[in-house]
């Protein structure tokens, strides 16, 4: 009998710098980050390549917001 494992996860990316906002609203959003910055599409794709690296092949069944720690309630 052959067993295969597999995960199954969900990435929130949160707000990513995609080029759709400027100016006021731009530094407003920025400022809700504690790292004063808008993510990056490479934000997300970090958490995606640890999300099929072995380290993570305990995780399974999760929404992971990768949000930059974003202040609720905009």
């Amino acid at each position: 009998m052959i067993v295969m494992a597999m995960n199954v996860n969900c990435v929130n990316p949160g707000s990513n710098d995609m080029g759709y906002c400027f100016g006021e609203a731009y530094d407003k959003v920025a400022r809700m980050f504690p790292s004063g910055r808008w993510g990056t599409p490479n934000d997300t794709a970090d958490l995606l390549l640890f999300l099929h690296s072995d380290y993570a092949k305990w995780i399974t069944g999760q929404v992971i917001a990768s949000d930059g720690g974003v202040k609720e309630n905009w």
